[in-house]
């Protein structure tokens, strides 16, 4: 009778608790998840989005020092929504896919802000040849269910520090050095082996 009434209790207790998060996410590609801004001299600005990404995010809110957020982005997945400057955006000029087709970041620390939700990231990001060190504020979100979550913020770079943009594009005169980066990433629990 007490063993029955034992395991009863570590059910409720385990009801109680509420659903377990998933260890490690991975994100759904969803449209304008990753999205870049340049402003132009002349008041305009470029917009754009990459298509294609991968990664993982492993982040216990209990746990934030034991955080692990990796990103890779295929940069010929730029999408201005005006194809010439997609082709000119992937060539030698700017990104240079063919020789640099991924942009990433590792991260190296994560540490949790005054908001429950809010974190930030420190972690070596590559593009074009170029690595540095970048920190990222983001709020990480999990859905009641614990099915979904999701990763939402926002960071400045200076596109020159990185080599993006040659010949006359290495003059800020023709576009903003600094290049705001904004995402939006849906999140999926990531399963074993994946």
């Amino acid at each position: 009778m007490g063993s029955v009434y034992r395991f009863c209790m570590v059910a409720v207790l385990l009801a109680a608790a509420g659903p377990a998060f998933a260890a490690c996410w991975k994100p759904v590609p969803t449209p304008s998840a990753l999205a870049f801004q340049v402003n132009q001299p002349d008041n305009a600005s470029v917009t754009g989005e990459f298509t294609r990404y991968s990664g993982v995010v492993c982040l216990d809110p209990d746990d934030p020092g034991a955080a692990r957020i990796n990103l890779d982005v295929e940069t010929a997945s730029v999408d201005t929504r005006l194809p010439e400057l997609d082709q000119a955006l992937k060539g030698p000029t700017f990104f240079d896919s063919s020789r640099w087709p991924q942009a990433t970041f590792r991260s190296d620390s994560v540490r949790r802000l005054k908001s429950s939700d809010r974190y930030e990231v420190r972690g070596n990001f590559s593009l074009h040849g170029v690595a540095k060190t970048i920190t990222v504020p983001f709020t990480f979100i999990v859905t009641p269910d614990g099915n979904s979550a999701s990763l939402q913020g926002a960071t400045t770079i200076r596109r020159l520090d990185y080599g993006i943009g040659q010949g006359q594009f290495a003059d800020a005169q023709w576009a903003d050095n600094e290049v705001t980066l904004e995402f939006t990433v849906k999140l999926a629990p990531q399963r074993a082996g994946q």
